[in-house]
C-alpha cells in the first residue's frame, strides 16, 4: 500500500512543478503576471493598463523603455474598426510613484491620432511605474445620421404645404 502511494505522489509530482509560460497565465483572467527577463537580470515590476491586449503587471530587465512595453503588452486594442470618417485617439500615459506623494505623478503623456505614432521620447521604466492607454473612437456622421433631420424636414414641409393650401381655399 505505501509502495502505492509512494508512486502516484512521484507520478505527480512532477506536474505540480512544472512552469507555466506567461501566455498561459493570461487565460486565466483579463489581468495577469508576465515575466520577460533572462535568468540573471536585474528585473523590476511595473504595470500596463486600459485598452492594451494583455494587461497587467510586467517583471522585465532594468533600462526596458515604454516602447518595449507597449510592445511586449500587445500595443493599444481598439474596440471598434475605424471607418475612414471616424476619428480613433489613443492617449499613452506613464506614471510614476513618488516618495513625497501618495499620487504618482505623470512623467511622459503622448497621443496618437489615427494610428501609432513614433514615440516622442521614450523614457527608461523604473520600479513601480504604471502606463496606462485610452483609446478613443469618435464617430464621423454617416447618412443614417442625417436621414432623420431629412425626414423631419419633410415632414414639416409638408405640414406647411398642407397649411398653406387649405389657407388659400
Amino acid at each position: 500500500m505505501r509502495l502505492l502511494l509512494l508512486l502516484a505522489l512521484i507520478s505527480v509530482a512532477p506536474t505540480a512543478v512544472a512552469q507555466i509560460n506567461p501566455r498561459e497565465v493570461s487565460t486565466y483572467g483579463a489581468a495577469a503576471f508576465y515575466r520577460y527577463a533572462e535568468a540573471g537580470d536585474l528585473t523590476i515590476r511595473v504595470q500596463s493598463w486600459g485598452s492594451v491586449r494583455f494587461p497587467g503587471l510586467y517583471q522585465i530587465p532594468m533600462g526596458t523603455r515604454v516602447s518595449r512595453l507597449m510592445s511586449l503588452s500587445g500595443g493599444p486594442q481598439y474596440a471598434l474598426e475605424r471607418r475612414r470618417q471616424d476619428e480613433r485617439t489613443t492617449t499613452i500615459r506613464l506614471f510614476r510613484p513618488d516618495s513625497l506623494n501618495a499620487e504618482p505623478r505623470l512623467i511622459y503623456e503622448q497621443e496618437w491620432v489615427n494610428g501609432a505614432e513614433a514615440f516622442a521620447q521614450d523614457p527608461a521604466l523604473r520600479e513601480g511605474d504604471v502606463l496606462t492607454v485610452d483609446s478613443v473612437v469618435k464617430e464621423g456622421y454617416t447618412w443614417r445620421d442625417y436621414a432623420p433631420v431629412a425626414a423631419s424636414a419633410a415632414s414639416l414641409f409638408v405640414g406647411l404645404l398642407g397649411i398653406i393650401i387649405s389657407a388659400t381655399r
